[in-house]
This record gives C-alpha cells, sequence and structure tokens, in this order.
C-alpha cells in the first residue's frame, strides 16, 4: 500500500500479487491509485513512481483477480444466495 491525501496517511492499493499452494507467483502487477500518491513509502513497498506510471487500472485489475479466484465462474453461481 502506498499513500494518498495530503499526509500520505491514506492506504492506496498499489500491487497485487497471488499465489499457488506452492507458492509461485500466478499473477503481479501494480495497480493505479484511485488518486495521487503522496507518500511511496518505498522502504516497506519497494515501489517507486516509475512502476505506477503503465500501471493497471484498478478495475481492470479486480477483473483479472476474479477471473483467477473464480476460475473463470461468475460470481453468481459461486456465491450462495
Amino acid at each position: 500500500m502506498v499513500g494518498g491525501g495530503s499526509d500520505g496517511s491514506l492506504d492506496l492499493c498499489a500491487r497485487v500479487c497471488i499465489t499457488d499452494e506452492s507458492d509461485n507467483v500466478v499473477f503481479h502487477t501494480y495497480v493505479k491509485p484511485s488518486m495521487p500518491v503522496t507518500n511511496y513509502r518505498y522502504e516497506k513497498t519497494g515501489i517507486r513512481p516509475e512502476n505506477l506510471r503503465d500501471a493497471m487500472p484498478l478495475k481492470h485489475a479486480q477483473r483479472k483477480i476474479q477471473e483467477f479466484l473464480c476460475n473463470g465462474e461468475p460470481m453468481w453461481k459461486i456465491r450462495p444466495r
């Protein structure tokens, strides 16, 4: 999480990673935060401005994650009603 807001204290998603049961990375991307980043928290995140320059939009990342987690099945079929 990088920081947003005037003092950088607002947590913003900037990276997502999915691993399988053997800890192999199956999906990794940087995510373009929904608001300007004011604190990259580099010491903790390792994220720099250039990592986010061409980052995937959040909505696109959410769709990709849903595809991985749901194995392509629509959410309404997976969730009990």
